[in-house]
């Protein structure tokens, strides 16, 4: 790591204000939707890390075009699979059951973006912000939840109203919910995508009732596989990706907005293919291929042995993605 140029100097951390700042990673580029080049800055304070410079406003729809991966999920295939048809047995069966308790405690730190649903004779109502096409709301409406979504693709909006979401058009900026409305509200690797991270955080916090759960799933700045394949990490996804979080720095983030963080979670996905196969094509000479496919194959084997672990919980700051939920006072 480089000590900040004199023209970073006057950079200050976006979550907790800090001056205290240097260069992680410089010349970072994605010529498949932009030609500019950013570097990742990161506050030595809070552990936070960003993008710079932020993309200029006007360009960014231009990076979420009609394919972008979360506006095409088959809606149906997503609910049908194996280990959501556990999900919902698991929230839908009776808490006395043993083997449902047995399970819950066993793959529960796998199960990220799920709230704590309670039985209750209200219908809940539940807000996913960038919900795409609303396959995770469609899942969350099968356990009798009131499902609303905000999102900027007019293509994802069609089908997630076809399958009878509430979702408006827009970023949370232009969301025009009452305060106090929502019993959850869930972001599922969307808050790294937002200019303005605090600002958004309190304006969810005034959607959510008293009591009100928050949910936020990102990737993890911090985890062994960033580590491993620096600025080539699939996790950064520059330019789509503004801000790049540690359970510190969003714990931080929650805090100082008012919320109570309540349940840490480091969730095992596998990045570490997609670190490899979309950067596979960019020039050679940026980085040394063999060493970070050799790197790859060595993380991805190390995978299938220590994956068990994670579910009790062993080596889980090493995971490639960190959920925190937390609630409004």
């Amino acid at each position: 790591m480089n000590t900040p140029d004199k023209k970073l100097n006057d950079q200050e951390c976006p979550v907790c204000k800090s001056k205290k700042i240097e260069i992680c990673y410089t010349d970072i580029y994605n010529l498949t939707v932009s030609p500019d080049r950013f570097s990742v800055l990161k506050c030595t304070e809070c552990s936070h890390a960003f993008t710079f410079p932020v993309p200029d406003l006007n360009s960014i729809t231009h990076f979420y075009g009609e394919d972008y991966y979360s506006y095409n999920v088959n809606i149906d295939e997503f609910n049908n699979k194996t280990k959501f048809r556990i999900k919902k047995w698991l929230y839908t069966s009776d808490n006395r059951n043993l083997p449902s308790r047995v399970l819950r405690k066993i793959i529960g730190n796998q199960i990220a973006i799920f709230p704590d649903i309670k039985k209750s004779d209200e219908k809940l109502k539940i807000l996913d912000i960038g919900c795409g096409n609303g396959a995770f709301l469609s899942f969350m409406k099968a356990l009798n939840l009131e499902t609303y979504g905000v999102e900027i693709s007019s293509k994802a909006i069609e089908i997630a109203r076809r399958n009878g979401h509430q979702v408006l058009m827009g970023t949370i900026e232009d969301a025009l919910f009452p305060d106090d409305f929502f019993d959850i509200i869930t972001m599922n690797n969307v808050l790294e995508h937002l200019q303005d991270p605090l600002s958004a955080l309190k304006k969810l916090n005034r959607f959510l009732k008293p009591g009100g759960e928050l949910i936020i799933c990102v990737p993890n700045f911090n985890s062994l596989s960033r580590k491993a394949f620096g600025k080539v990490w699939d996790g950064l996804a520059i330019p789509w990706h503004f801000h790049h979080f540690s359970m510190k720095s969003l714990k931080k983030a929650t805090e100082s907005v008012n919320f109570i963080n309540s349940e840490e979670k480091y969730i095992y996905r596998d990045i570490i293919r997609s670190s490899l196969i979309n950067y596979s094509g960019r020039n050679k000479k940026d980085f040394n291929y063999y060493s970070l496919f050799m790197k790859g194959i060595g993380l991805h084997a190390l995978s299938y042995i220590i994956f068990p672990l994670f579910f009790f919980k062993i080596g889980k700051k090493s995971c490639p993605f960190i959920t925190l939920h937390s609630y409004k006072a």
